[in-house]
């Protein structure tokens, strides 16, 4: 492979168009890496250099900014490691950054005034209105996930058993349950294995 195909300015606009994203995003991050690791192939970018983009923007703006970055360097690398098949790991993923979220300033939720104020603005300014259906709409999305992740996940935590299990004390009865299975199962397993091998 060639230099060029290497090159992370091109990697990145293959992304965005490939994505159909909007750049300016993708290309002021890679501008932020540059600025703070210098600007190299993609298969030279190492753990440390990570570390320390994070170390450098990270002092400059809020751990959800940092997270938001990486995010996007990480989707890049990931987008760029198998298409160029490199053979080592991304060295932006599963990034540590400390005090992560800690430094969010806390939020109020929208009083009543403050959603007919907003309901007002997106009528007089025509795509405005587009964000209380996607205000509705996340809501429904949280809801669904709270659901599925109380309701229908396992977690190797809890046993591989629901949240929901657990708080209502089905979590014990359905373990045992699952250890009488296991018992019947394998013993079923013995009877067929002694009967092929007779």
């Amino acid at each position: 492979m060639t230099n060029q195909q290497h090159d992370l300015k091109a990697i990145v606009e293959e992304y965005v168009d490939l994505k159909s994203l909007n750049p300016k995003p993708l290309f002021e991050t890679l501008e932020y890496l540059f600025n703070i690791c210098g600007e190299k192939p993609v298969s030279e970018y190492t753990r440390d250099d990570a570390r320390q983009f994070v170390k450098v923007y990270g002092s400059k703006v809020k751990t959800t900014s940092v997270r938001r970055r990486l995010n996007s360097l990480n989707a890049v690398f990931n987008y760029a490691i198998y298409e160029l098949d490199l053979p080592h790991r991304n060295p932006f993923s599963r990034i540590i950054i400390k005090g992560e979220g800690k430094d969010a300033t806390p939020r109020e939720p929208f009083s009543v005034a403050e959603l007919k104020g907003l309901y007002s603005a997106s009528l007089a300014y025509g795509r405005l209105r587009l964000i209380l259906p996607i205000l509705g709409d996340l809501e429904r999305q949280i809801g669904a996930f709270v659901d599925y992740y109380n309701n229908q996940r396992y977690h190797e935590s809890l046993s591989n058993v629901t949240p929901a299990d657990v708080y209502f004390g089905r979590g014990k009865a359905i373990l045992r349950e699952r250890k009488r299975i296991k018992k019947q199962t394998i013993k079923h397993r013995r009877l067929q294995h002694q009967k092929q091998a007779a």
